[in-house]
């Protein structure tokens, strides 16, 4: 009776441990396997119809791995096929002029003038559409004065402010139209500048970065850049935070070899 039962632990035993060797196996296996495609949003694979615009929730991955890859010799991305590159550089003024204002009693003022540089790299499959991935700065290069009667005193480090920018989506036509179809996303960071207006002086709190920026969240979320025309200058007194405020945009836009 013991060796019949002493058999029997043993044959329980190997088939246990089979049975956990084989779910190992079948674990392991499922792993290493790429996820199987369900076609719908949402099943982990981007195919079919689905995109960056239509299911972010697939596609991002997909977008934001293969914009590390580095390019291959035949010039093409990996995973994306031929792509098209720009470099978008912005000279950026802005000035405003109280004595515009409704009411503007004629006493002291002073209103700042900011200069700054934008850089926007970007790249758009070959065939045209929106963009693949996207990574620029803005930097504050100036800050001075406009009026008759006062004198601004900056803060350390105002000057030369830099901060991440980014698109959610910018269009290329490949007929030679680069479009702007959403807000702009950066760092607002706030200044304490003085205004000196003798006899007083008192503190203004300046957001430099959105004046130089903020115009694309108002007025012009559908800028359009001829690309056939490498250098554009633009004027308007209306872009910005009120109708007192003059933005004007030098843009050069160059293909990336």
């Amino acid at each position: 009776m013991r060796h019949r039962n002493y058999n029997k632990w043993i044959i329980s035993f190997f088939l246990i441990s089979m049975s956990i060797t084989a779910c190992g196996l079948l674990q392991s296996s499922e792993k290493d396997e790429p996820p199987i495609s369900e076609n719908r949003c949402g099943d982990d694979v981007c195919d079919g119809p689905e995109n960056i615009d239509n299911c972010t929730e697939d596609c991002l991955i997909v977008v934001l791995d293969q914009s590390q890859d580095d390019n291959d010799d035949s010039g093409q991305t990996s995973g994306l096929g031929n792509t098209k590159k720009f470099n978008i550089m912005m000279t950026i003024t802005f000035e405003s002029d109280l004595t515009k204002v409704p009411g503007y009693d004629g006493s002291p003022y002073s209103e700042p003038v900011g200069y700054g540089l934008v850089n926007l790299e970007v790249s758009f499959p070959e065939s045209g559409g929106h963009d693949l991935y996207n990574a620029g700065t803005i930097k504050l290069t100036n800050y001075e004065e406009k009026g008759p009667y006062c004198t601004l005193e900056t803060p350390e480090g105002m000057i030369g402010a830099a901060s991440a920018v980014s698109w959610d989506k910018i269009y290329w036509d490949p007929q030679g139209r680069l479009t702007f179809e959403a807000d702009v996303d950066f760092e607002n960071p706030a200044f304490t500048i003085i205004a000196n207006c003798p006899p007083l002086s008192y503190p203004l709190e300046e957001y430099p970065l959105y004046k130089l920026l903020g115009i694309f969240n108002e007025e012009m979320r559908s800028f359009s850049i001829d690309l056939n025309a490498p250098s554009q200058y633009f004027e308007n007194l209306h872009w910005g935070m009120h109708d007192t405020m003059q933005t004007t945009i030098d843009v050069v836009v160059e293909e990336v070899p």
